[in-house]
């Protein structure tokens, strides 16, 4: 059983033009574990289309690299709003203490994504 501590919180990332290496989007508080409530992925005018974009918990180099850590996968074009979620609190993917949340695009982009992420953090 996990306990949340805290309330929910948000944290917004922009990523430009390394989208297609894995991205830190968001590292825990030591000894803690992230609870995903929702992703939102805005790109803004992009000349190169992400295709695919992929979260996930944990450092692997690919969405598919543990496919148990997979948080979701959207398609938001060059200019697009997809949201990935959303969880009631409590409900959501949850990955291992300490997990960071990344990120990676199918294709490179040139300018600026952003993802806003609503979470938890919890002691497993």
């Amino acid at each position: 059983m996990s306990y949340p501590i805290g309330g929910v919180k948000q944290t917004t990332v922009d990523v430009g033009a390394t989208s297609a290496t894995r991205q830190a989007l968001l590292t825990p508080t030591t000894g803690l574990a992230v609870r995903i409530i929702s992703v939102q992925v805005v790109t803004r005018g992009l000349t190169t289309n992400p295709d695919r974009v992929s979260v996930y918990f944990g450092t692997g180099a690919a969405y598919t690299t543990t496919v148990a850590k997979a948080i979701g996968e959207a398609v938001p074009g060059t200019t697009g709003n997809v949201m990935i979620g959303p969880w009631h609190a409590g409900e959501g993917p949850i990955g291992a203490v300490n997990d960071v949340v990344s990120g990676i695009t199918e294709t490179e982009t040139e300018t600026t994504m952003r993802y806003t992420i609503v979470y938890q953090e919890e002691s497993l």
